[in-house]
This record gives structure tokens, sequence and C-alpha cells, in this order.
């Protein structure tokens, strides 16, 4: 099935566009007219037929933007959107936000298309949204995408293969050729070891003492850092859960969860002293699944003649 049905050689679906639902007499005609061809169909369903929902949510990267989408349809919709199918485009972007529309359908519904469509004589290979550049909402073969990215994938490997044993060939003639000149160089060589030799010992001190030097720095950094560490575990209360934590140089960036007031925890650490520059980078969401909310945080470590006594 992978090997010779991937879906890399067949041809365009017929599209046949579908206005209203259930289908009448009318749709089921032109359908049944399409019946027998060798090209399978695609339905592109009309915005009419769809429910049309508009969400606002933070402007964040796309990916996050896709999960609020997500999370905003399943608190809103009954049974938490359980059977839909939705796609969603940005309309309007503002300065911290993002309108979005998002278009609906029932999963049964479409389901039962696909099977009026096969009463009918009609092979259904997808269903899309009319005049939206959105991905398919309903596809009688999903592993088929996979397919394609399979063989697109090993079509590159192995333009990949045959170009790196081109390579390697050439470089075997090249090596073959440039063996008689080996023996040369490699006195030239032995020339220049010794001579780096000299030069070596001259700057072995010095390198010796930069050394030291960095191994100092590092210690008083890494020493700064479990600093921090142990002040974040005594100041932080148990209900909030560190997750991930970075540091670079003096900046410190977390992200964590807690059951109360986020603000609480930015007060907190905005009196201690070791901490500055207490911020939130970025916006607090709501975990539905934990019940906690999760937060970024930023802040800057004190230097040690900024800590008071």
């Amino acid at each position: 099935m992978t090997l010779f049905q991937s879906g890399g050689l067949v041809r365009q679906p017929t599209a046949m566009r579908i206005d209203r639902l259930p289908l009448d007499a009318a749709m089921q005609a032109k359908l049944r007219a399409l019946a027998g061809r060798s090209r399978p169909v695609c339905l592109s369903l009309d915005l009419s037929v769809a429910l049309t929902k508009r969400i606002t949510i933070p402007r964040t990267t796309p990916a996050l933007r896709a999960r609020a989408v997500a999370l905003n349809i399943r608190q809103t919709m009954p049974n938490q959107g359980a059977g839909l199918i939705w796609r969603s485009i940005p309309a309007v972007y503002r300065d911290t936000q993002v309108d979005y529309i998002v278009y609906m359908f029932k999963g049964a519904v479409l389901q039962q298309l696909a099977s009026d469509a096969q009463s009918l004589g009609v092979t259904v290979e997808r269903m899309v949204i009319h005049g939206v550049d959105v991905p398919s909402i309903w596809e009688q073969r999903p592993e088929a995408a996979r397919q394609r990215a399979f063989w697109l994938t090993a079509t590159v490997l192995g333009v990949l293969g045959v170009a790196l044993w081109s390579v390697v060939s050439m470089e075997r003639r090249v090596a073959s050729l440039g063996e008689t000149s080996v023996a040369g160089e490699a006195r030239i060589a032995a020339l220049e070891e010794r001579l780096v030799a000299m030069r070596a010992e001259t700057e072995a001190g010095a390198a010796q003492q930069n050394a030291t030097l960095m191994d100092l720095a590092q210690f008083n950094m890494q020493s700064r850092r479990l600093g921090t560490f142990t002040a974040l575990t005594d100041t932080l209360p148990n209900s909030v859960w560190i997750s991930e934590l970075s540091f670079t140089g003096n900046s410190v960036l977390m992200s964590g969860f807690v059951t109360g007031d986020v603000a609480e925890i930015v007060t907190l650490l905005q009196e201690q002293n070791w901490a500055k520059s207490v911020r939130l980078e970025g916006p607090i969401t709501y975990d539905s699944y934990s019940g906690q909310n999760r937060f970024d945080l930023g802040l800057q470590i004190a230097g040690t003649e900024e800590v008071a006594p």
C-alpha cells in the first residue's frame, strides 16, 4: 500500500461545491452525475453550512494561538466541543490581541455527507471549506499525506545519497593522486611541529594562568547559581511548581505553574534583596487540565555589591 499507492501520481479530484445540508434533490442529482468517473471528488462546503464563531486571543506565536483557539472552543461549546471539527483563520491583528474566525462542523454530519455521496456512487476523497485556505476538514485516507511526506523524504535522501557517493568517489581519486606528495609534506610538517613545540613551551605559562583565571570565574558563577537555587527554594511557597529554569549570565528565566495568583509570586520575588527587575515574560495562561495558572518570569541576579548584608 505504501509503495504502490503513495498518493504521489494521482490526478487532482473533481471539486463540487455544497451550499446546503442535508442534500436536496438538486445537489443529489449533481453528485449522481459524477458517479462512475475515474477521478475522486472533493466536496467544497460553503461557509453558510458552517457554524461561525469569532474569538479574541492574546497575540503570541502561531503554535500557542492554535492551542488558545482550541482551549476557547472546549470551554465555550457544549460537551467541551466533543464531536466538532473546526478550522480557524486570523481576521484582525491588534497590538496584544488577535481576532480569529472559527468555522465548525459536526463530525457526524461530515461522515453522513460522505455516506450519502457513497450511496449515490461517488467516492469523496476529502472535504474542504470553500474560499478559505485551511487544511481539509475531512479526508477518506488521512494517511495519504503522511505517505506523500514519506516518499518526498525518501527521494531527497536518495538524491543526497547519490551526491555523497559521487563526492566520496572523487575524493578517493584525489587522495590516490596526492599520495606521492604526502611524504614531502610530512617532512615539512615534522619541522613545523618542532617550531610549534618551542612556541608551546613559551606560551604554556600564560595559558596555565589564563586557565586558572577562567576556572576561578566559572567557580564564582556556579556558586552564585547554587545560591540562587537555594534562595528560590526558600522563597517560593509549596503551591508553586517550576517546570523550566535557565541561567544566562545574571539573567534568570523560569516557567512554572501556581494554584494561586501569579502577581503574589512576582511581589514575593521583588521583596528579595538578591533579585531585581522581576517581570512577567509572557501572558498568564490557565491550564484547565491541572487547574493551575502557567506563567513565565524573568529576573536579574543582584551583584554581590548590591545585596544588603
